[in-house]
């Protein structure tokens, strides 16, 4: 008697928790979401000499990832535009939060259009503009940093 006792138990146990299990799995939560919250950025600058003028064809590298970097080359009016990247555990929907990005710029068209020095700059706590809205759970949106940069001719040249 005991034995089957016991059974009985272990099967009602069973079933109570086992309904109990499903009755919590319902929307009335919203969906499940895994992961941590992230923006997206954009970083668009200008490249100029000393004097103001735009560089073409300066190599601009950002390099969130070292297995990732994004190398893109400015245009007639010195202009680049890096693609997307993202920032992991950032809202920023604090004021307190802010972006950093670092940028290495190379000039490798030799003496075409000047020769300039290399330059490499950390821009820290950079205020950005939101260009598109998140979805609002861990996707807090896109945003733009705008950068301008000067870069020193090579002495001689």
């Amino acid at each position: 008697m005991k034995v089957n006792y016991k059974k009985f138990l272990q099967f009602i146990t069973s079933c109570i928790l086992g309904l109990l299990g499903f009755t919590s799995c319902g929307d009335s939560y919203g969906p499940d979401e895994y992961g941590t919250p992230h923006i997206n950025y954009n970083v668009i600058g200008n490249v100029t000499d000393e004097s103001g003028n735009p560089i073409v064809g300066i190599r601009v590298i950002k390099n969130d990832n070292e297995d990732r970097p994004d190398t893109i080359y400015t245009d007639a009016k010195g202009q680049f535009k890096t693609h997307s990247g993202m920032m992991i555990g950032s809202s920023l929907k604090d004021s307190q939060d802010t972006i950093s990005v670092k940028l290495k710029y190379n000039d490798v068209d030799g003496t075409a259009n000047g020769s300039f020095k290399e330059d490499s700059t950390l821009y820290k706590e950079m205020s950005s503009k939101q260009t598109a809205k998140g979805s609002g759970a861990w996707d807090n949106g896109t945003y733009q940093l705008s950068i301008t940069k000067k870069l020193k001719k090579v002495d001689g040249k």
